[in-house]
């Protein structure tokens, strides 16, 4: 509720400065398509997609291989814990904001390439928080599965629902996905099942 607080917020910050108009956003990535045989395939979504495949292995790698990545995980697990071992929470707070903020910027540059932006483009964190809970919010290799999922349930939703509630099906399919899966799997299909001795 925090998150979508802060949008809401931004959102009007924005429109106080800089104003509710369309501009365009530079191409990062040329829109020219890849030629395969007789398939054409769009060169954004390709790289974007090459891209966060090597994003999310990276991360993997981070989060179980190397010290700090350990200790980010030890943080967002439990913060008492993680301070009695001597890690400074703030700290690791500060370095996944930072994390966070990168990813946000790749991920905002390859899907604005060369389309027109307004104070609406934030809605994308929106769209993501359901794959993000799909998945389980410890599991890296989770997240594009769910995305998968969240993606094609959306399209088909689309094509076979949205005829029949004059395209609203397809904006809240995810929202629904997500909720019928937490109800059966609090924590995601790909999160860490928590056990709480009392």
């Amino acid at each position: 509720m925090v998150t979508i607080a802060l949008i809401f917020i931004l959102q009007g910050v924005t429109i106080v400065i800089w104003g509710g108009m369309e501009r365009p956003f530079p191409f990062i990535v040329a829109q020219e398509p890849f030629r395969v045989g007789p398939f054409l395939l769009n060169r954004p979504i390709l790289l974007g997609g090459i891209l966060s495949l090597g994003l999310i292995a990276l991360l993997s790698l981070l989060f179980e291989r190397f010290r700090w990545g350990l200790t980010l995980t030890a943080v967002a697990e439990d913060h008492k814990i993680a301070q009695s071992l001597g890690i400074s929470v703030k700290k690791a707070i500060a370095i996944g904001w930072a994390i966070s903020c990168l990813l946000s910027t790749v991920a905002c540059m390859i899907f604005l390439n060369g389309q027109a932006i307004n104070f609406t483009a934030s809605v994308i964190g929106l769209q993501a928080l359901p794959v993000a809970m799909l998945a389980g919010v410890e599991s890296i290799w989770g997240v594009p599965l769910a995305g998968l999922i969240v993606g094609l349930g959306e399209a088909w939703a689309s094509y076979f629902l949205d005829p029949y509630t004059g395209g609203a099906m397809s904006r809240i399919f995810p929202y629904l996905l997500m909720l019928g899966i937490l109800l059966i799997r609090p924590y995601g299909l790909f999160g860490w099942k928590t056990i709480e001795r009392v």
